[in-house]
């Protein structure tokens, strides 16, 4: 980001890490998923995606506003290919 840590608002510095904290779990679950150790890892990792499009579109909103809709519309798309995958 081209803010430093102390000019960000709270609010920017909050989403920047809820955005740090999904990126590690989605690592996490990622390797756990190619090593084996947690078959199902996939399936938690993919929405707590969209959930980081999410966050990082309404980041992104005021400067970025086409980046942010794009951010969007893939979320929705991980949400709905999700619903589908796990409910029909």
């Amino acid at each position: 980001m081209k803010n430093k840590w102390k000019e960000m608002s709270k609010g920017d510095k909050t989403m920047l890490m809820i955005r740090i904290i999904l990126s590690i779990v989605v690592v996490v679950l990622a390797s756990l998923q190619l090593c084996g150790v947690f078959a199902q890892a996939i399936d938690y990792a993919v929405p707590l995606l969209g959930v980081y499009l999410l966050v990082l579109s309404i980041q992104e909103w005021k400067q970025h506003r086409g980046s942010a809709i794009l951010s969007i519309c893939l979320a929705l798309f991980i949400f709905i290919v999700t619903w589908e995958v796990w409910f029909l």
